[in-house]
């Protein structure tokens, strides 16, 4: 029984890293967007969507890196 909790609880925390992905990428998406209809040129809106996708694997990397830390 406490191994089930445990494995629901890791596929919890996998499936929170994921769901912060998505996030930062829809904001990239969201705010480079917004620039494109402000006029911005086309290398600030590519460069945004990545840095929005970078951030998002770093903080999903990060989490999950603490996570299988602290199982060792």
């Amino acid at each position: 029984m406490k191994k089930q909790v445990e494995d629901f609880l890791s596929f919890g925390r996998i499936v929170g890293a994921a769901l912060v992905i998505v996030g930062f990428v829809f904001l990239a998406v969201l705010l480079g967007d917004r620039a494109r209809t402000a006029g911005y040129p086309t290398w600030v809106v590519v460069l945004i969507y990545l840095a929005g996708a970078f951030f998002g694997l770093w903080q999903g990397w990060f989490s999950l890196r603490r996570f299988w830390r602290r199982d060792d």
